[in-house]
C-alpha cells in the first residue's frame, strides 16, 4: 500500500500526485485538478480585492451591529462620491448646451 496521495484528473482521467495546492494542474493535459475549488478561490480573491476599496474595513471579528454600521457608512460614502460626480457631470452638460445655444 502506497502512502502517496493522488488525485484523478476530471478531464483526461490520469492520476496525479496531490500537493494540496488550490491551482494544481494535471501533468498530462494541463487542466485544473479541482476546478470547483479553484473557481471558489478566485471568487474569494476577487471579493477581497473589492473589499480593499472600503473606507471602513469589515472584518470577520466585528460584531454584527458593527458590521452593519460599517456597510452603511461605506454605502453613504460611495453614494456621496457618485452624487458629486453626477452633479458636476450635469453642470458640465448644462454649460456645454448653453455654449452651443450662445453660438
Amino acid at each position: 500500500m502506497s502512502l502517496v496521495s493522488e488525485i484523478k484528473c476530471p478531464h483526461c482521467g490520469a492520476w496525479n500526485p496531490s500537493t494540496g495546492v488550490v491551482d494544481a494542474k494535471c501533468v498530462k493535459c494541463d487542466a485544473y485538478l479541482e476546478p470547483e475549488r479553484n473557481a471558489h478561490y478566485e471568487d474569494v480573491k476577487f471579493a477581497e480585492a473589492n473589499r480593499q476599496g472600503y473606507y471602513l474595513t469589515i472584518s470577520e471579528n466585528d460584531e454584527q451591529l458593527t458590521q452593519i454600521y460599517k456597510i452603511f457608512a461605506n454605502a453613504i460614502r460611495w453614494s456621496a462620491y457618485y452624487s458629486v460626480m453626477l452633479f458636476f457631470l450635469i453642470m458640465a452638460a448644462i454649460i456645454f448646451i448653453i455654449g452651443l445655444i450662445a453660438l
